[in-house]
């Protein structure tokens, strides 16, 4: 589960939007790397897939 910080939870998701995990979300493994876009992403169950820049995770 995510917050949404750019629109809030009440809005479609974009590209470019600022997501959270919620507390207790907060765990994870990566599950894929794309090293031409330094991507990560974390499955969420059910929610599907995660795109982080892998930097910003490391910044964690």
């Amino acid at each position: 589960m995510l917050d949404n910080i750019t629109r809030g939870n009440y809005r479609a998701t974009q590209v470019g939007d600022t997501v959270k995990f919620k507390t207790g979300y907060n765990h994870g493994t990566i599950d894929r790397y794309d090293n031409s876009s330094n991507g990560a992403v974390i499955v969420e169950g059910r929610y599907g897939m995660i795109w982080y820049n892998a930097n910003s995770l490391l910044n964690k």
